[in-house]
Formats: C-alpha cells, structure tokens, sequence
C-alpha cells in the first residue's frame, strides 16, 4: 500500500496504515446489512445453508486478490502506481468474505457437532485460526520478496504474480468446499 498504491486522494496524502481501518469500516457497516439479508431470505423460503455461506465467503476472499491482479494490470505503465479504489474493492470482497466464514464458522461447529464435542471443535476451530496466523508470515514473505527493490513498476509483477496465486487457490478451496456443502445438504 504505502508503495505501490497512489495514495493521493483530493490532493491529501493518505498514510498507508489507514487502509487497514477499511476492514473494520466494512465489517461495521456491512455486517448488519449482512445479517438482514439472510434472515430476509429465510422468511422468503430461501435459506442459504451454513456450509454454502462458508464456501462463498472463501470465494469473495479469493475475489478480493483476484481484484488486485486486475488493479495491477490497470496500474500506471509509467508510474506503476495502483488506484486506490482497487485497494478498497479487495479489502470489500476480503471483508464480506471474513464476515460470510467468522461467525458462520461457530454457527456450524453448534449446527452439526454432538453437544458433548462442541467445546473440543470450537478449540479446534480456534487452533487453526492460530495456525492460519502464523502461516501468514510466510505468505507475506512470499508476497514481498524484496525490501530493496521500492519502484512500483519492479514490484508489481511480483505482487501480481502472488495475488494471483493467492487468489487462484482460494477459489480452488471454495469450489471444494462448495462440493461439500452439496455433500453436507443432501445428507441433512
């Protein structure tokens, strides 16, 4: 963000660790709205099941990569600075997509675990939540191979090429676990 995204927003410089801050705007204001909306589609007879709603928020999550591929490919050819507005696109689709598997998470471990087991698999849920974090070092370090290299136009393939790896496998993992929510639904 801080060096490859063209932070000048109405002639204001915005620092870099700002952006962060969209997470929690997004997750403050679409979160209800989030919450609506499925409780509107149950009362039309239209529930999406829980299983479904964890495999489409993995799918926005690797949308919101996907975008940065596509921002980078529209990036300046002369500056290689980003637009902003594809920054805020991923951390949207990144956000809907946390908000969709977090809590829906803990819904599912209480919708399909015995009673006796739920606190064992809200552990396990938590552990690997934890092991997610610390994998996450080396996906960053996979990311930014290079603190030397600042000039957006050398970076940008490098931070193409991750995103969309990045992206490319977490739309795989969502087909799968759209496959098992298939699975899941027939057998409830």
């Amino acid at each position: 963000t801080e060096r490859n995204i063209n932070r000048n927003i109405f002639g204001h410089l915005i620092p870099a660790a700002d952006f962060s801050s969209l997470n929690s705007f997004f997750i403050f204001s679409i979160g209800p709205l989030l919450s609506i909306f499925w409780v509107k589609l149950q009362r039309k007879g239209l529930p999406v099941s829980t299983a479904t709603k964890i495999a489409t928020g993995v799918l926005l999550m690797g949308i919101g990569y996907l975008v940065l591929v596509v921002g980078i490919a529209h990036s300046s050819a002369v500056t290689g600075f980003m637009a902003v507005a594809w920054l805020v696109l991923s951390y949207f689709f990144q956000t809907v997509g946390e908000l969709m598997v977090g809590p829906v998470n803990y819904a599912m471990v209480g919708e399909f675990v015995p009673a006796k087991l739920e606190g064992t698999m809200m552990g396990i849920s938590q552990l690997s939540t934890g092991v997610g974090g610390a994998l996450s070092v080396y996906f960053a370090d996979y990311t930014s191979k290079s603190d030397q290299i600042t000039d957006p136009v050398l970076t940008n393939p490098g931070y193409s090429h991750a995103f969309l790896v990045f992206g490319i496998l977490t739309v795989s993992v969502a087909m799968i676990a759209y496959v098992i929510a298939f699975y899941v639904q027939k057998t409830h």
